[in-house]
């Protein structure tokens, strides 16, 4: 019944938003340059409005997409989250609803279910997906801490996402073969050390009994991150660079990717604390660029999300 009067609440009040937000939806399709952002056309944009527990902890959110037609917005909701608390206020459970524009109904979608030890660590993390009434498992984490409460284990399971067309594209000789089977699951584990301020320097990625993958090794002046290395630990080549550093009272991140390949371009991401406020995207081959800018509100949870080209 709660989770239907939140529901119901969100609802409510898209109803007030879509009018307050209606004035401040960009009404063509030109960027706003006076912003400093440059010369940009906004081309979509996610709004989330949300509401909080007389605690002051978030307890739903409601998400509305639109798209810019011929300089007019195009509203969609998408989805509607709402969140269970423990007494110490540790966030146990977040429920997704996905909107079926056909039926005008919330479908429950999802599931994100999480557990704690006795000094407030986050142990478990699962994430359950639901189709058609249907719960399947598509996440899993598992954290072991040290004294000073940094995570220096992490264990993960992921379903692959191909597996049910593999297990439908399967000749049936085959598929009844004991000895064959089909992994439903991608197996990870992650390891991290720190220094002694509590920085973490060493990353390593690799599956259970395997050889690691790939190793990160961070880099720090005076407490501030400077640069991160990812390096396949196989061949020992640095596949990836990150690079740190201040601008205008913001961190900046900046990584170059390779020519080659589908990730070709660079990243340069602006953060206040640990909020993304900026990210730009330039494409080298197309010669193309894409920005998304967020908006926070006083707690600092996204209220907005806008892309442009």
């Amino acid at each position: 019944m709660s989770i239907i009067r939140s529901a119901e609440a969100a609802v409510l009040a898209l109803l007030i938003m879509i009018v307050l937000c209606s004035c401040n939806l960009p009404s063509s399709k030109r960027g706003p340059a006076a912003a400093g952002f440059g010369d940009w056309n906004i081309y979509d944009s996610t709004v989330q409005v949300h509401s909080y527990t007389k605690a002051g902890l978030l307890d739903s959110s409601l998400e509305i997409y639109y798209h810019l037609r011929y300089g007019q917005p195009d509203l969609h909701l998408n989805t509607l989250i709402t969140r269970v608390y423990d007494t110490e206020g540790h966030l146990v459970e977040e429920r997704t609803f996905d909107y079926r524009q056909r039926t005008n109904q919330w479908e429950l979608a999802g599931r994100h279910v999480m557990t704690y030890d006795q000094k407030g660590n986050l142990i478990t993390d699962a994430t359950i997906d639901i189709k058609k009434s249907k719960s399947t498992l598509f996440r899993f984490s598992k954290m072991v801490y040290n004294q000073h409460r940094l995570e220096i284990l992490r264990f993960e399971k992921m379903r692959r996402i191909e597996v049910d067309s593999n297990e439908k594209n399967l000749d049936s000789a085959v598929a009844h073969m004991d000895d064959v089977k089909i992994p439903k699951y991608d197996t990870t584990l992650v390891s991290s050390i720190y220094d002694s301020t509590g920085n973490l320097v060493t990353q390593t990625i690799g599956s259970p009994g395997a050889t690691a993958e790939s190793v990160s090794y961070t880099t720090y002046v005076h407490g501030m991150k400077t640069a991160c290395y990812f390096v396949h630990a196989a061949t020992g080549d640095t596949t990836l660079i990150y690079r740190y550093d201040k601008d205008r009272g913001l961190s900046r991140e900046i990584v170059v990717y390779r020519m080659a390949g589908p990730m070709d371009g660079a990243d340069t991401c602006w953060y206040r604390g640990d909020k993304e406020v900026k990210s730009v995207r330039y494409y080298y081959r197309s010669r193309s660029k894409l920005m998304t800018v967020w908006q926070y509100d006083a707690k600092g949870n996204e209220i907005r999300q806008m892309h442009y080209r």
